[in-house]
């Protein structure tokens, strides 16, 4: 929800990594700052998405209230071209990077070029590097969900909605993505050790593309059957193609879908009465926020700070409920996507 100075708020309370990471000390660039004002910033997308966009959206919402001048790039599934893009932004002599990764590690060397350069670089949705819900060294911020939380509050309210046993299949987006191979880890990992009586039959990848995610479901609901207790879908517009595609099946409404994203069209499902479960994600406020960092490291706070998705204030009403999206509280939910 954007208040009305047309940025999204933060939560009261912002949590800064603990100096003993060695995140903490300032970079070589910050007795250089400058004010913010008129700064270039670039806008780093990895995949052309409806998730990305909105994400952008917050992002151009942000500069406009900080009055930065926002470059916004798309590098459509490619690494080289992300790399490409940052090496572009540092020619040009931007203040700042805003960068969702498409592949968390592969890009290291180019940040650590931008951070080298006295780039500001802040991530939205995905940590750089290996490891979730972790600033990576020398740059501003990270605006996103612990993944390895997100998915375990998803993990749980799947396997309490099939009674705790069964067959589950997965779909993951890309595992070169550190989001996704950091909510499958977890996932996997989560129903090993409480719910030992879910088997999962089946992991398949549908790189982040509706269409083959709809093909992976038909195929594993034509396979499996009545076994097939539920499905773990990677975002929410794959977990949509999925349910659309199941209409046409006998499974159609016996399988519990689950996905991490918050968009529209997913909670629709859930007001219908469908066996749907969904953790949201807001990335308008991921936007506003990784812009907000970039402009908070130009005018000299260059101290890392991790933004947890869960205390930004469009999730805060879904505290009680364990960041899960139910009929009951649907309400208190607001889709920025």
């Amino acid at each position: 929800m954007l208040s009305k100075a047309g940025l999204i708020p933060f939560a009261a309370s912002l949590t800064v990594l603990a100096a003993s990471a060695g995140l903490c000390a300032a970079p070589a660039w910050a007795d250089d700052a400058i004010d913010a004002k008129g700064a270039l910033v670039y806008n780093l997308q990895p995949v052309i998405f409806p998730y990305m966009a909105a994400q952008t959206a917050g992002a151009e919402k942000a500069a406009k209230t900080y009055n930065v001048k926002l470059v916004n790039a798309n590098a459509n599934g490619s690494l080289e071209t992300q790399i490409s893009q940052i090496k572009a932004a540092i020619a040009a002599g931007a203040k700042g990077i805003v960068i969702q990764t498409n592949d968390s590690v592969g890009v290291i060397p180019a940040i650590k070029e931008a951070v080298a350069a006295h780039v500001c670089v802040a991530a939205a949705a995905v940590a750089i590097g290996p490891t979730t819900g972790v600033v990576y060294p020398g740059t501003k911020g990270l605006v996103a969900w612990d993944e390895t939380y997100s998915a375990k509050l998803l993990a749980e309210a799947m396997a309490k909605a099939i009674g705790g046993e069964g067959e589950v299949a997965i779909e993951v987006g890309l595992l070169t993505n550190g989001t996704s191979k950091a909510r499958l880890d977890s996932v996997q990992a989560y129903w090993a050790e409480h719910y030992p009586k879910i088997h999962v039959a089946a992991v398949e990848q549908h790189s982040f593309n509706v269409d083959k995610a709809r093909q992976i479901a038909l195929s594993l609901a034509t396979r499996m059957g009545d076994s097939l207790k539920a499905m773990y879908v990677e975002t929410n517009p794959g977990a949509i193609s999925v349910l659309q595609a199941l209409k046409t099946t006998p499974e159609n409404g016996k399988i519990v879908i689950g996905s991490i994203g918050g968009e529209q069209g997913y909670e629709d499902f859930i007001r219908q009465g469908q066996p749907v479960i969904d953790v949201p994600e807001v990335p308008l406020s991921e936007g506003a926020g990784a812009l907000k960092l970039v402009v908070d490291c130009i005018n000299g706070n260059t101290d890392p700070v991790f933004v947890p998705e869960q205390d930004l204030t469009a999730l805060v009403p879904l505290k009680s409920a364990n960041y899960v999206v139910t009929k009951e509280n649907l309400g208190d939910f607001h889709p920025e996507w």
